[in-house]
């Protein structure tokens, strides 16, 4: 059982038959009266976030969640497929679990994968990634009602934009948190 005091940020819980990570945490003390904890959590099945306040009696489970490191295969309708780094056996996360992020990782890319009560609850993928550019059409010079931009389709079949300079064939570095071009890949 964790009391208010343990709820730091990186601490796994069990709230509403739900396991949520604490991403931000404040202890606040009013005159004579309980202490109260204002917690932010993500939920590990749907990495929604949710704004709570604990009063001082209240205690929440400890949520026991494995960590591993694992080889990103493939996505299909039953979710993402990944093979574990130390084992070796093969990983599949529900679709439901699966973030949008990862539609920006190429196949053979190393991954964190969270267990919760023995089965995998999500993915979470390198904040950078290097992607090969599948389809650029030529940039035109001078056109600029696309502020120096345009649309291309990386080999995981996302479709970003970039500046004009990209070329298909080329690899660009790709921000996995929005999906955005970060830099020519080297």
């Amino acid at each position: 059982m964790l009391s208010i005091t343990q709820l730091q940020p990186g601490v796994a819980c069990v709230y509403n038959n739900k396991p949520y990570i604490v991403i931000e945490s404040s202890h606040e003390k009013q005159g004579r009266g309980g202490g109260i904890q204002h917690v932010k959590l993500r939920c590990l099945y749907d990495g929604t976030t949710l704004q709570q306040n604990f009063k001082g009696n209240v205690s929440l489970d400890e949520a026991v969640i494995e960590r591993t490191q694992g080889q990103f295969l493939y996505q299909d309708n039953d979710g993402a497929h990944c093979m574990d780094q130390t084992t070796y056996d093969q990983i599949t996360v529900a679709p439901e679990y699966v973030p949008p992020s990862l539609a920006y990782v190429p196949e053979g890319t190393v991954v964190d994968i969270v267990m919760y009560d023995g089965r995998a609850v999500t993915i979470t993928p390198p904040i950078k990634v290097s992607v090969s550019v599948a389809h650029a059409d030529p940039g035109i010079k001078g056109d600029r009602a696309s502020a120096g931009t345009k649309a291309i389709e990386l080999q995981t079949g996302a479709t970003i934009q970039a500046p004009l300079f990209v070329k298909t064939g080329d690899r660009i570095v790709v921000d996995t948190r929005t999906g955005s071009y970060v830099e020519r890949a080297k």
